[in-house]
């Protein structure tokens, strides 16, 4: 699997049946209204998981104290709204929060948790 992802731009994953765990890169499918009807996959790096501490502010993803940064979006470039999520607390049971690496991507700032089961696990190899 090639990456083509501003997220993870350059990099070359292998699809693998392990479990995800926080700071594997892992793929799922993703529908969304503001997504390119073609695109129905996203690969991000899975940043938080189930009970663990979370807050995402205007700066950043922080997870246990680990800060992953972002910048926000308030409109996308045709210029519809983009929904903000925000949180301070724990990650609700079998919940995930995933972040892109490009500070402008799309990800857990905007749409919040997804399913940990959702999740399939992408070993880098380049």
């Amino acid at each position: 699997m090639i990456n083509i992802s501003d997220s993870h731009r350059g990099t070359i994953f292998w699809k693998s049946d392990k479990s995800p765990v926080k700071n594997n890169f892992v793929y799922f499918d993703f529908k969304h209204k503001l997504l390119p009807q073609n695109i129905d996959i996203l690969s991000k790096k899975l940043v938080c998981i189930e009970s663990d501490n979370l807050v995402i502010n205007d700066n950043f993803i922080i997870c246990n104290e680990k800060k992953y940064p972002i910048k926000r979006n308030q409109k996308t470039g045709s210029g519809k709204s983009i929904k903000q999520f925000y949180y301070e607390g724990s990650v609700p049971k079998n919940q995930a929060v995933v972040w892109g690496s490009n500070l402008e991507s799309f990800d857990s700032r905007y749409w919040g948790f997804i399913e940990y089961r959702q999740l399939k696990t992408m070993l880098l190899l380049l």
